[in-house]
């Protein structure tokens, strides 16, 4: 909540009080990454904030006017604290502002509990967005990881945001379905793929990574079979370089969970599922503010995302204390329990028909419905259109957040007369996140 209240309040210029911040928490008031994330947003639109300190309960927030002289920006949380979720904060604020290029330097924790790992930023969260927006170009690095409770992790985001004229352009995200699994003439596999492709992190050794890894590889491709997803389905597991005794002496630790573990001991599986439709199957895109054509891909990985458009793009990850959680070693290595759940997670997503995840949809929602206000702005006959993503069904262990964030959307000031966005049940038990201009 005081993440999205604060970027769409510098995004749309109107000022904020927040109280009562996690009041109910055992420690309430706002943390380390609360606090940086903040200041960061503060001083990107040259605004005021009060309150804004560790452990504060109220927060008065003023924005101000970005400062186009100034593209480059850096962030200490200071702790642990999540690099990603400082990103949440300011680069919805970066993509809609008049900002056309600009850098971010953010330390802090890069893969810790209760937030996104550094993979899914780069490999679930981006995609959409470039999807999103065509002509925007992003480059991201994980610089160094960083865990709980040390931190000292590092990434950076550069992006070049061209516009033509002061007018970008938006594609409208509409992923209602997945296609069918079954092959037809009119359906056949050169117009679509899955690909599963998996990341092991963190400082154990060598060995135990390539065992993890072989184990992996094995047992998401017959999570692929199990979900009756078509040949081919490319399944790719990668190790990080980082050996036992590495210089992040941090640890993972939970809630109430001693902190006093060695780096070797952290160990993380993030996991992307897409379906990818190519061009040439891709059904023509209602493209928004029309814009200058964006400027050649500079480099082959880029070109080959601009040929496709994501059908599909779920996300799974899992962050343990030890190897030994992940894989149980033995004549021949079998799940351990933190595998177990990964995989659990990876079979409920592929099974369910969907086409997002629920985290990654509680992070899209805001840079939706800034495109559709930018549309409808030049646009007034568009009223009635509507776009929408089909979300994961509803779980015990589903959160609050996407739920807070589509209310905060429908409340904002500047959004509710532009789209109003609902989440709604389908037959196949998922929930339709719909987005309709008003």
């Amino acid at each position: 909540m005081l993440r999205t209240s604060t970027c769409l309040a510098a995004i749309f210029g109107y000022p904020l009080e927040v109280t009562k911040i996690r009041a109910k928490r055992s420690k309430p008031g706002l943390a380390a990454q609360h606090a940086a994330g903040i200041d960061l947003l503060r001083r990107i639109c040259c605004g005021t904030a009060t309150g804004a300190s560790l452990g504060s309960t109220t927060l008065r927030f003023q924005p101000g006017s970005v400062n186009t002289a100034q593209t480059e920006y850096a962030a200490n949380v200071g702790t642990a604290g999540s690099c990603t979720l400082l990103i949440q904060i300011a680069l919805p604020f970066l993509l809609f502002s008049d900002l056309q290029n600009f850098k971010l330097h953010l330390t802090g924790g890069t893969d810790v509990s209760f937030a996104p790992p550094a993979s899914h930023t780069q490999d679930s969260l981006l995609p959409l967005l470039r999807m999103l927006m065509p002509s925007v170009s992003v480059q991201y690095a994980t610089k160094l990881r960083g865990y709980n409770p040390g931190g000292q992790g590092v990434l950076q985001v550069q992006v070049h945001n061209p516009s033509c004229n002061g007018r970008r352009t938006y594609v409208p995200l509409h992923m209602p379905s997945r296609p069918s699994p079954v092959r037809t003439a009119s359906n056949s596999s050169s117009d679509w793929e899955w690909e599963i492709v998996a990341e092991i992190y963190g400082s154990a050794t060598t060995a135990e990574k390539q065992a993890a890894r072989l184990k992996l590889q094995e047992w998401l491709l017959a999570e692929a079979r199990r979900a009756s997803l078509p040949d081919p389905c490319r399944v790719t597991v990668r190790c990080d370089d980082v050996e036992d005794g590495a210089k992040d002496a941090n640890a993972v630790g939970g809630r109430g969970q001693k902190q006093s573990r060695r780096a070797s001991e952290v160990v993380g599986v993030c996991v992307i599922m897409r379906c990818v439709a190519r061009a040439s199957a891709a059904a023509p895109a209602t493209v928004f503010e029309t814009a200058a054509p964006a400027p050649a891909a500079a480099d082959s990985t880029a070109q080959a995302e601009a040929r496709e458009k994501v059908l599909a793009l779920l996300s799974a990850n899992v962050l343990c204390t030890s190897m030994q959680a992940l894989l149980t070693f033995g004549l021949d290595p079998q799940p351990g329990p933190a595998m177990a759940s990964l995989l659990h997670e990876v079979h409920h997503l592929l099974r369910s028909e969907c086409c997002v995840d629920e985290r990654t949809a509680d992070q899209i929602v805001v840079y939706q419905a800034c495109a559709l206000r930018c549309h409808k702005a030049s646009h007034p006959d568009s009223i009635g259109q509507s776009f929408g993503v089909l979300v994961e069904p509803a779980s015990p262990s589903s959160s609050l957040h996407l739920v807070t964030v589509i209310d905060l959307v429908n409340s904002c000031p500047a959004l509710r007369s532009v789209c109003h966005v609902t989440l709604e049940p389908t037959p196949n038990g998922c929930r339709y996140m719909k987005f309709t201009i008003v």
